[in-house]
């Protein structure tokens, strides 16, 4: 099984018409999805900081909670602010 693996592999790394195919749908994947990119670009310099400290779903655990609790903050800070309500709230009754 594992010769058959390999040598699919090889036919698939060999063949340029796949490859192509490969990197189209890569580049259309990521057009769709641009903050995903972004969000592993993110995910891995945190990594690089935190080094061998934290796995990789744990910085991506880390990052999430930050983000909840910044979004949070920055909720109650518009609420405060503008009588109760949040800036997108305000702006949806334009």
């Amino acid at each position: 099984m594992k010769d058959l693996i390999k040598t699919n592999l090889t036919k698939v790394e060999q063949n340029p018409q796949i490859n192509s195919r490969v990197d189209i749908l890569a580049n259309s994947i990521h057009q769709m999805f641009p903050e995903q990119e972004h969000e592993n670009n993110t995910t891995l310099r945190a990594k690089q900081i935190l080094r061998d400290k934290y796995s990789l779903e744990d910085v991506k655990t880390v990052i999430a909670s930050y983000e909840y609790l910044i979004n949070k903050w920055l909720e109650e800070y518009e609420r405060e602010i503008f009588s109760g309500e949040t800036l997108k709230e305000l702006l949806a009754k334009l």
